[in-house]
């Protein structure tokens, strides 16, 4: 790999400096697909784990997959692209879904999130707050993203986030390709900066480009959250998915605007109970109903 352009803006110690780095993504969509490849190419050292499979409709905006991918696992076929851009940078990947379990596999120097359900960033939020690692929030919806760099000592995920839920997710109500690589190539580039150590972005940046309105909004550390307070439970709490023995029935529990749902899914499963406390979803499995559940309820 030639990183002469990439030095001429970085310097040499610079960019060199970025090879020792490695980065753990968390997702492989179209945010996580373009992370990888931009940090790819740009010498870091890559961790990068996802549960899902490429989709048709995933096309559109995910370039690191091509149509011939579809049906296969994210997590394979970019670990099998990427070491063609740069086989000269250490690069691993992760076919599974990040639990309590397993979550030191984001032990790195930098964690990118790039899910789409809140579950997992919760869980990324307790995990580097305790282990004092630096990670980047990122989402995309429709015509509007959110980037937040999370940092040890300064306001978590939960301070911010801890009020907010899901409106929708990229299958239910639909997503731009732009929107998606412009907050890919803004996570990537505050990755960067946080690599070598330079002036990083303190605030959460809003984009929306309907108008292209860009924003930043200044924060601080909730006195009471409890993840800043020392009480890591994603940590020691299981995803809230129980299977009904002898089917193929899988129930989530938790607070849910039975209206909300039922708009998102749009008779898309009218074997599906939707309740207020709970939703029981049909699926093969208990990886295919966590499949369906973050990508049609997104939290």
């Amino acid at each position: 790999m030639d990183y002469s352009r990439q030095e001429l803006y970085l310097g040499k110690k610079d960019s060199n400096s970025l090879r020792g780095k490695t980065a753990c993504i968390v997702g492989l969509g179209a945010l996580g697909s373009r992370v990888a490849d931009l940090l790819a190419r740009s010498g870091v050292n890559l961790k990068m784990i996802d549960r899902d499979i490429v989709e048709e409709s995933n096309l559109q905006r995910q370039s690191l997959f091509f149509s011939d991918d579809v049906g296969k696992s994210k997590a394979k076929i970019a670990l099998e692209r990427l070491r063609k851009v740069n086989n000269k940078i250490r690069i691993e990947s992760h076919d599974i879904n990040l639990d309590k379990d397993n979550a030191r596999l984001l032990d790195s120097d930098i964690v990118v999130d790039c899910t789409d359900n809140f579950l997992t960033r919760f869980l990324i939020n307790d995990y580097c707050r305790k282990n004092r690692i630096k990670w980047i929030h990122g989402s995309a919806i429709e015509n509007k993203g959110f980037l937040f760099n999370v940092i040890p000592g300064g306001a978590c995920f939960r301070c911010v986030f801890n009020n907010l839920r899901g409106h929708g997710t990229c299958d239910t109500i639909g997503v731009l390709n732009t929107v998606t690589s412009l907050m890919a190539s803004m996570q990537a580039s505050e990755a960067i900066k946080i690599l070598l150590g330079k002036n990083y972005e303190r605030g959460l940046v809003y984009i929306n480009l309907e108008k292209n309105d860009f924003r930043k909004f200044r924060v601080k550390k909730n006195k009471k959250c409890r993840t800043c307070n020392g009480s890591y439970e994603y940590l020691s709490k299981d995803v809230p998915v129980v299977s009904f023995c002898g089917s193929n029935k899988f129930q989530f529990k938790g607070k849910f605007d039975v209206g909300s749902v039922e708009k998102r899914l749009n008779g898309k499963f009218n074997d599906w109970v939707i309740k207020s406390d709970r939703i029981i979803i049909r699926a093969r499995d208990e990886d295919e109903a966590l499949k369906l559940f973050s990508k049609y309820i997104g939290d």
